[in-house]
């Protein structure tokens, strides 16, 4: 991942936050993590983690699906063309 696309995921990570006026130690509560790391992603100082991409998505209240094509986007947008996403609720 490019330090632009962690910086995309991070601002969108702390945009989601902030909207649903957590805060960062609120999100790590949810998430299971340290604040530090939190942080650091925000930041674009770090990978997010990607194995943990559906807790990412249940704390900040985004459907899933929608998390994970955006993190798929950042991480692996060679993929996108041989993925096929549906909206599970429809």
């Amino acid at each position: 991942m490019t330090p632009k696309a962690r910086r995309i995921v991070g601002s969108f990570i702390r945009a989601r936050r902030e909207t649903l006026g957590m805060s960062r130690a609120d999100l790590t509560k949810l998430i299971g993590s340290s604040p530090n790391l939190v942080c650091m992603i925000e930041r674009g100082k770090t990978q997010f983690p990607f194995g943990r991409w559906a807790v990412y998505a249940d704390a900040l209240r985004v459907p899933r699906h929608e998390f994970l094509l955006m993190a798929l986007t950042e991480r692996y947008p060679e993929c996108l063309p041989y993925l096929r996403f549906v909206d599970p609720r429809e």
